[in-house]
């Protein structure tokens, strides 16, 4: 693609025919062509692997609500790091109940616990204070130019 500006300043864009080429063909000319796998990829959520993490998920949500904790007594690392990466399915795909959200903590020597807890995590950016919350009645940066301005102006020579 070629960009012109004229004396205007206006610009004008031009598809070249290399450009053309690679939208019909989907690759550069100069490139080898990719070699046709046949069947196109599927979406993730079509893919076997999403599709076992997201019934583990609904599984564990649901045994989270019927009895309050899950633990898992004895998980290797293969064990813990496949229900951590569970529960992140559940959280990035809002699996969650209303109100709120999964924890997990070691149990025992190898074990790992899973529980219901209130509300949003505390590092969520719902949970963030606002300036106001903090008992500064206008913004942070009004509130940083007026202490700037505070010492500045007592410790300015006099002349």
């Amino acid at each position: 693609m070629t960009v012109d500006k004229d004396s205007s300043g206006a610009a004008r864009a031009e598809v070249t025919e290399v450009g053309r080429f690679y939208l019909r063909h989907g690759h550069h000319p100069d490139d080898v062509a990719p070699v046709d796998c046949g069947e196109p990829l599927a979406l993730y959520g079509e893919r076997s692997v999403a599709r076992a993490r997201r019934v583990k998920a609904r599984e564990l949500v649901e045994r989270l609500l019927a009895e309050g904790r899950v633990r898992f007594a004895y998980a290797d690392d293969e064990g813990i790091a496949k229900w951590r990466r569970v529960v992140n399915y559940a959280k990035r795909h809002s699996m969650e109940p209303e109100g709120k959200r999964i924890e997990k903590l070691p149990y025992g020597l190898a074990g790992l616990e899973f529980f219901l807890a209130e509300g949003p995590h505390p590092n969520a950016r719902s949970q963030r204070g606002t300036p106001q919350s903090f008992g500064f009645p206008c913004g942070w940066r009004r509130f940083i130019q007026l202490w700037l301005l505070s010492r500045t102006s007592r410790h300015a020579p006099h002349t």
